[in-house]
């Protein structure tokens, strides 16, 4: 069973502990399926598995559009920052 995170790299970077959780998830389930355990525990520990993954991807969105906006801050201070040195310099 493969239980790919949809936002890829990112959530190591923006979720580490979901991925992780994700990741362990998802070899539990492997497990329970060699094992052959039945199909109620295999079930629930991949959908718990799909649930880490989809929590990540959430997360890493949330972190990734609040570094975007924080990058944009930052540069139209930079940008406000530049214009008035400039106006200082032509008076």
């Amino acid at each position: 069973m493969r239980c790919r995170s949809p936002v890829g790299p990112a959530a190591e970077k923006y979720a580490p502990d979901t991925s992780i959780r994700r990741r362990r998830g998802s070899k539990n389930a492997e497990g329970y399926l060699k094992g052959k355990s039945g199909k109620k525990p295999i079930g629930t520990v991949a959908r718990e598995a799909v649930q880490m993954a989809e929590d990540a991807r959430i997360i890493t969105i949330k972190k990734m559009q609040e570094e975007n906006l924080e990058n944009e801050r930052q540069a139209a201070r930079s940008g406000i920052a530049r214009r008035g040195r400039t106006a200082q310099r032509a008076v």
